[in-house]
């Protein structure tokens, strides 16, 4: 029969204890959220300020872009912040404490200068995209009395383009004037259509859908489209129109091609 001594109890006491507070240190530190911030081009960003509105719970990103954050139980509002890279903000609704990882955070970067801005994610950087052509407008005379008046836009391509890769495409941009993407087929022509007081008939539109998100506070509009091999152009609009916009007159274009187009 082994004999418990003094010096052993007391041993055992201190090793009981050191392991309830490695315990109890370990299941606090799970009950946090944690999570990754980087910027739109996969770079791990530290020193990010990561906050819960209306808390004093806060922390910043390490050198690997990760934070551990604790929380009270709720509906939780983080805010995402560093110089020189948009907010962003994430809702959460965590009932009860337990480990919460949360998804990942993308950061854009904040462009120097006003302009609209091509988002290179291979190249890692922002490349301007410039204003490099104008929408000219042609009318086609209707004979006799009409309230029909039949409208054509066309771009004169530019030599020189901005070529960018074909699929996912984002641009960032503060641009306050209504501008929309448009295809540009090998005549230049971007729309034509009828229009009158009462109804709008579009006879060929290279008006294409994209994605539009308004990033953080500040505001900028992040552009995601899906390209294929072709000449584009985001055009000026013209919304003083009761039955839809149409490209403005003689309004700027940022004229560019996608890889893979024919050469003009």
């Amino acid at each position: 029969m082994k004999i418990i001594t003094k010096n052993s109890w007391v041993h055992y006491s201190i090793f009981v204890f050191m392991l309830g507070a490695i315990l109890f240190t370990g299941c606090s530190k799970n009950e946090r959220i944690e999570g990754k911030v980087q910027d739109v081009f996969g770079n791990s960003l530290s020193d990010v300020a990561v906050k819960i509105e209306k808390s004093t719970f806060s922390a910043k990103t390490d050198g690997s872009g990760r934070y551990s954050l604790d929380y009270a139980p709720g509906s939780i509002n983080l805010t995402f912040s560093k110089n020189g890279y948009t907010t962003r903000n994430l809702s959460l609704d965590i009932p009860q404490k337990a480990y919460f990882p949360a998804e990942t955070m993308v950061l854009y970067p904040i462009p120097s200068e006003e302009g609209f801005f091509y988002i290179d994610v291979d190249g890692r950087k922002l490349v301007k995209l410039d204003k490099n052509s104008n929408t000219q407008e042609r009318k086609r005379k209707n004979k006799g009395f009409s309230m029909t008046q039949n409208y054509s836009y066309f771009i004169q391509v530019p030599q020189k383009t901005l070529t960018i890769k074909s699929g996912k495409s984002m641009f960032i941009d503060k641009v306050p004037s209504l501008i929309m993407l448009t295809t540009i087929n090998k005549d230049g022509l971007i729309y034509e259509g009828n229009l009158n007081a009462f109804e709008r008939h579009d006879k060929y539109s290279g008006f294409l859908e994209d994605k539009e998100e308004s990033i953080g506070k500040e505001k900028l509009l992040v552009r995601t489209a899906d390209l294929s091999p072709g000449l584009y152009s985001w055009v000026q609009m013209d919304d003083s129109q009761m039955i839809g916009a149409t490209p403005k007159k003689n309004g700027s274009a940022l004229t560019f091609k996608v890889e893979g187009a024919e050469a003009k």
